[in-house]
C-alpha cells in the first residue's frame, strides 16, 4: 500500500498499481504472496520508501 500526497496535501492510501505515471507515494505496507513478497523487498520496495 502507498500513501499517496494529492494536490490539496491530503493523505490517502492505495495500491501501487493504481498510481498513475508520474505520482510519487510512499511505501506503507508491502503484501502479497511470500515469494513475491521477498521479492518486492529485495528489490528495495521496503515500508517508509518514496517512490
Amino acid at each position: 500500500m502507498i500513501q499517496q500526497n494529492s494536490q490539496n496535501m491530503e493523505e490517502t492510501v492505495v495500491a501501487l498499481n493504481r498510481l498513475n505515471p508520474g505520482q510519487s507515494g510512499r511505501i506503507m505496507r508491502v503484501s502479497g504472496q511470500p515469494a513475491a513478497r521477498r521479492r518486492l523487498l529485495e528489490l528495495g520496495l521496503v515500508r517508509g520508501e518514496m517512490i
